[in-house]
């Protein structure tokens, strides 16, 4: 069992990553907390996705859907990802910055 408090204690410890690809940001267990999309257009829709495992056949966890413009998506409180942080670019975005907390052994 993972001990909350004793993991997220230190916001120094949280990792705040730009990604311009989708791709496998922790290969671990880890804290997602924040996500922000930034549009490749301002014409259509924007959909990012994000997965706890290694690449898009992971558990899907969180759809991020929007119009024209920056999204910013604050959770409430960090959510666990058993086996992996994975973010797909799906629709129109060009990029997304993503915040996390990778967990130690």
């Amino acid at each position: 069992m993972i001990d909350y408090k004793e993991q997220v204690k230190d916001p120094k410890e949280w990792l705040l990553e730009r990604i311009t690809t989708s791709r496998c940001l922790c290969v671990g267990p880890c804290f997602f907390q924040f996500l922000n999309v930034e549009p490749s257009s301002t014409q259509s829709d924007i959909l990012v996705k994000v997965f706890d495992g290694q690449n898009d056949q992971g558990d899907h966890k969180l759809s991020i859907s929007c119009l024209y413009s920056h999204s910013p998506v604050p959770l409430p409180q960090p959510a666990f990802f058993r086996r992996g942080l994975y973010v797909d670019l799906t629709t129109n975005a060009d990029a997304a910055s993503v915040q996390y907390l990778p967990l130690k052994d």
